[in-house]
């Protein structure tokens, strides 16, 4: 399966204009980043993350978004350092740069893959309704995400602006779970990331690299507290439910 995935690796990289060499070293460093949140989960949890639990959230950012990332990143940094393509003999300022990259990558497309996996059987049972909620929250969510990130304002506007999707985000952490955290998540980072580089929105700085390192902190932060909320609201459901259960047998049993 790691093997699998290097041609879309390499054709992802090498038309952007990264040498050959690098794209092939920069696979090995997520491939460690990979194996080593994996091996921190299991080891900690022993099975692969529910994200409908507080425990395997927490368990997952502390592993993929934090631990693994470091150690890919140092990789990162390294291998750019060996090469010498666009290093400009500051190490740590590669590493500064590459560590939240590395972090929002993990926090959106590993468990966005994993609950679509786990989604697919169930998604003949979502009701109509359900699909519509989620269509609206979406189409909002892109429009909203578009106004703030893509139209031209003055730096006391965007600064407000930028709370304006976060009643949406609060939304789909309340109605669709973290499945609809992380689309909702991932739809926000490319219209954010999109805006950004071409110089629009809140995170707007004179350096470029100083703007995407500000818009990654605060994705990473929304999407990691969001994510959390999601679950904890899940397991606050199962409660209910389970509480609703143990009251409906005990009735039976004192009526019997």
């Amino acid at each position: 399966p790691l093997l699998a995935v290097l041609p879309a690796h390499l054709i992802s990289e090498v038309p952007s204009g990264v040498p050959l060499a690098m794209a092939a070293l920069w696979y090995v460093s997520n491939v460690s980043e990979a194996l080593v949140g994996a091996g921190i989960i299991y080891y900690l949890l022993g099975e692969p993350p529910r994200f409908s639990r507080v425990r395997h959230v927490v368990v997952y950012l502390v592993a993929a978004v934090l631990c693994a990332p470091v150690l890919s990143s140092f990789l990162d940094a390294a291998f750019v350092a060996w090469t010498g393509w666009r290093y400009d003999g500051d190490y740590w300022g590669v590493f500064r740069s590459r560590l939240p990259s590395n972090a929002l990558a993990a926090l959106i497309v590993p468990p966005l893959a994993i609950l679509f996996r786990d989604s697919v059987r169930q998604l003949r049972s979502v009701s109509p309704v359900r699909w519509f909620e989620a269509a609206v929250l979406l189409s909002a969510l892109g429009a909203v995400s578009f106004v703030v990130f893509h139209q031209p304002k003055s730096p006391a506007e965007a600064a407000v602006f930028v709370y304006a999707p976060l009643p949406l985000l609060i939304w789909a952490a309340v109605r669709t779970g973290v499945a609809g955290v992380s689309a909702s998540i991932a739809l926000l980072a490319l219209v954010a990331i999109t805006g950004t580089l071409h110089g629009t929105g809140p995170f707007v700085l004179p350096k470029l690299a100083t703007s995407m390192l500000s818009l990654q902190i605060f994705l990473i932060v929304a999407g990691s507290t969001l994510m959390t909320l999601a679950a904890a609201l899940a397991e606050l459901h199962r409660a209910r439910i389970a509480a609703l259960r143990s009251k409906a047998r005990l009735n039976l049993a004192l009526n019997a």
